[in-house]
């Protein structure tokens, strides 16, 4: 008599789990080089798969920095897209979040994602670690000397809570982190930002 038992077989894995593990060997590998949105902005990965992954940009990638620097398995069909406002658009204060027509006019606004807040006489270089010491406002509304704080102040607002930007996909606390992460990092999210989340005027 034979004790041995029959040979067994792995279950055949359909397409669906497959696509499951190809992404998760996607994030993980994504994580061993530093990714620019994973490592940089040390974000939950729920948070980014609930706004960014979620929407398209106007070119119908994922509204992410990586998601829409990637190849085609990036795209998505019948999402939202996401859009914030320029610069331009905010150097006019009351169109801040949290903006008080009071006695004396200002926008008070939390950090959302961190801690903290900022308004519109906060120095850039106080929330973003370096950059200018002028105001958040001077960096909006003198562009010949603040290009770059132009476009970063522009982000961190539309990253705030009661902005008009649609289906944003960072918080103002990882734009603050985008830009202190530095390098390549602050390159290539910059060129995102500019490119991509600066689609109202």
């Amino acid at each position: 008599m034979n004790n041995t038992q029959p040979e067994s077989f792995p279950e055949p894995i359909d397409a669906a789990r497959l696509a499951v593990l190809a992404r998760r060997r996607m994030l993980l590998a994504s994580l061993g080089k530093g990714s620019a949105v994973v490592a940089a902005v040390a974000a939950p990965m729920q948070s980014l798969a609930a706004i960014g992954t979620l929407a398209n940009t106007a070119d119908g990638k994922r509204c992410t920095i990586s998601g829409n620097m990637s190849a085609a398995h990036s795209t998505g069909n019948n999402l939202p897209t996401c859009a914030g406002w320029s610069p331009g658009y905010y150097k006019t204060l009351s169109h801040w979040p949290k903006y008080d027509a009071g006695n004396t006019p200002n926008a008070v606004n939390a950090i959302n994602g961190g801690s903290g807040s900022f308004n519109e006489a906060t120095p850039f270089s106080t929330l973003f670690g370096d950059g200018s010491s002028d105001s958040l406002l001077t960096c909006l509304v003198d562009t010949n000397t603040h290009q770059e704080e132009f476009h970063w102040t522009a982000a961190l607002l539309n990253g705030t809570v009661g902005s008009p930007a649609q289906n944003y996909p960072y918080t103002a606390q990882q734009i603050i982190d985008l830009y202190k992460a530095g390098g390549d990092t602050r390159i290539k999210a910059y060129a995102f930002l500019i490119d991509f989340m600066e689609t109202h005027t």
